[in-house]
């Protein structure tokens, strides 16, 4: 794995008059030089890659999207669940359901 950028990388903050690998080596470069590990937003492959934080920005962009839609999502459900009946109803069941099978399979492990 390259810790290091590309030799031929230009550092926007220089006005790409400077190579990022030779601020790097300096030191010069230590906040911005950085590791990520994770997993992509949009491709879901584990992800280790060593680069500068700025260009991350749509990584990092893609991610807080998608939680801001599934924290809405959730928000959604939850206000279904308390002034829609036949939702919280639904929603009820399939905790029950669950849970039965779980029972179900508790009470079939018992008897072996």
């Amino acid at each position: 794995m390259d810790t290091l950028p590309p030799k031929d990388k230009m550092c926007r903050f220089s006005g790409f008059q400077r190579k990022c690998r030779d601020l790097v080596c300096e030191g010069s470069c230590t906040d911005a030089w950085q590791h990520i590990q994770g997993m992509h937003p949009q491709t879901g492959e584990r992800l280790s890659k060593w680069g500068c934080c700025y260009d991350f920005a749509y990584l990092f962009a893609i991610e807080a999207a998608g939680n801001a839609q599934q924290a809405r999502a959730d928000t959604l459900m939850l206000r279904n669940m308390i002034f829609v009946p036949e939702i919280r109803e639904r929603e009820l069941s399939k905790t029950d359901h669950t849970k039965t099978i779980e029972d179900k399979t508790d009470a079939d492990h018992d008897h072996r």
